[in-house]
């Protein structure tokens, strides 16, 4: 009976697992203590349907309140930004001044691109092609992508029947999403082929410094709230970069000693510089995702105004999505705290090593004419000054 009242499949799990934990419980009574049910059972019975029912209110609870969070700081970051924004002969999408930067981008890296577009051919797994709504989202890892990614998988219809909450922006990002990525695509061609040819299409930047902290903070460093889910690459950095051994002359036990620890952003800098750049995803130059050889975008949106931008868009394209935001819960960009430890630790390192790490990025700092963190407006773009 509980299990049918589910408001949603992950209350009805929830249920079972009370229901098979209760039976786990009669399992093991000895003989004496059956002979003794029959007169704890109304007790037991009733105790189980108390729990089941607290557990369940407060579960809903929980989530209410998680889902008003969310809708609250949407609505802040929406109307904090709308201000610096506030001026009704600006484009707020301003795609025009966005495409004159981005021409300027082209041409630095010497563009082989000429008309048309030829989605067909990309083959970018951070590209994904959404078919019923016929949009293609390029998605660069730390750039937001898990929330954008949420947004046009609701549209497409994959999520968000009854609204949707954190746990679909894990669920979508961890790997509902892969079946959506272009080489999926590209391997049935002749079915999407020229459908893809129309689709429009979207691509979403980040200031190259703060996405470098916020890579950092969450795959590498010691925070307890971020994760540090690049164990291996933290250990790595650590070994080498603290000379802890010669080589790769290492035992399994030292390690799995050393693999506990993590880098300072120093460090990570350092590496970085040694390695000619991160090799992983998460740190690679935004300007590699885009395919720049063979296509254009029709959107292309900054992180940092995506509080204002995004709702447009969706508007103007018929999308019925939404963003949540950042996972921060300050709303002016200026002050996440990202952008506050990157002027901080950037602030502290050497001249020369700070030259030395833009010059992996350069290329990702003129997409937008990203602002440098001795800037007042850092991390704002700066390709057109009526937006700050």
């Amino acid at each position: 009976h509980f299990y049918f009242l589910g408001s949603s499949m992950t209350d009805r799990y929830t249920v079972l697992h009370l229901f098979f934990t209760a039976l786990t419980f009669f399992l093991p009574l000895d003989n004496m203590m059956i002979t003794s049910l029959p007169k704890l059972l109304p007790v037991i019975v009733t105790c189980f349907f108390v729990l089941l029912w607290l557990t369940l209110c407060h579960k809903d609870s929980v989530i209410d309140t998680r889902n008003q969070s969310i809708d609250t700081r949407n609505q802040s970051k929406s109307s904090t930004q709308s201000l610096a924004l506030d001026n009704s002969t600006l484009d707020i999408l301003d795609q025009k001044n966005i495409k004159r930067q981005l021409e300027l981008f082209y041409s630095g890296i010497n563009s082989s691109y000429e008309p048309p577009n030829r989605w067909a051919e990309c083959v970018q797994p951070q590209t994904y092609y959404f078919p019923k709504i016929n949009f293609i989202l390029t998605g660069i890892p730390k750039v937001g992508c898990s929330n954008w990614e949420v947004a046009f998988a609701a549209a497409e219809g994959i999520i968000g029947e009854d609204g949707y909450s954190i746990e679909d922006v894990e669920k979508v990002h961890g790997y509902i999403i892969h079946a959506y990525r272009m080489p999926q695509f590209y391997k049935r061609i002749e079915i999407y082929g020229e459908r893809i040819k129309s689709a429009t299409t979207v691509l979403v930047l980040r200031n190259p410094w703060v996405r470098a902290v916020s890579g950092f903070r969450q795959k590498l460093s010691s925070e307890e709230t971020q994760g540090g889910s690049l164990g291996a690459t933290a250990a790595k950095i650590v070994r080498q970069m603290r000379n802890l051994t010669n080589g790769h002359d290492v035992t399994k036990k030292e390690k799995k000693i050393k693999s506990k620890q993590k880098p300072t952003f120093q460090e990570f800098v350092e590496f970085s510089v040694r390695s000619g750049g991160m090799g992983d995803k998460h740190f690679r130059a935004q300007y590699l995702f885009m395919s720049a050889d063979i296509v254009r975008y029709d959107y292309v949106i900054p992180l940092e105004l995506a509080g204002t931008m995004a709702p447009e868009l969706f508007r103007r394209l018929g999308i019925d999505a939404q963003l949540f935001g950042s996972y921060d819960q300050t709303v002016n960009p200026r002050l996440q705290k990202s952008v506050v430890k990157a002027k901080e630790w950037l602030s502290e390192l050497k001249p020369e090593l700070v030259e030395k790490f833009y010059e992996i990025y350069k290329n990702d700092f003129m997409l937008l004419n990203y602002s440098n963190f001795s800037h007042p407006d850092f991390p704002m773009p700066l390709y057109s000054n009526s937006l700050l």
